[in-house]
Formats: structure tokens, sequence, C-alpha cells
């Protein structure tokens, strides 16, 4: 993530389901979608998908502070 445009620069996935997700973040950066809307986003439950809210939650709370 970009600290100063919530941009996603790049990511890297290992997990079960990685092509699902990886589609997922891959467009959001087509199309210029801030890391932000991820983290708010509804996703569907059952998915691998779900777990991104949490992610970038995280991503952001360790996110160092200009």
């Amino acid at each position: 993530m970009d600290p100063d445009t919530d941009l996603v620069l790049g990511a890297t996935v290992f997990s079960v389901d990685a092509q699902e997700v990886i589609n997922l973040i891959a467009l959001a950066m087509r199309a210029g979608v801030t890391a932000s809307m991820l983290r708010d986003g509804i996703w569907t439950h059952p998915s691998s998908t779900e777990a991104l809210n949490e992610v970038l939650a995280g991503l952001a709370s360790t996110a160092p502070v200009a």
C-alpha cells in the first residue's frame, strides 16, 4: 500500500484459493480501488476473499505514521 494514496501497489498471496484473492487484488489495482475500499468491502461468505477485511485492517494498523 502506498501510504500517501492508499493504493495497492502489489501483493503476494500464499493460501488456499490464492487465485481467487489475487485476481480480486489485481482487478482493484487496475481500477484504482484503494486499500480502504477493499478493507471495507462486503465479500461473499464463506470465501477466501472475506479475509481481506482482516488482512487490510491489520496492514493499516501497522503502517508508519508520517
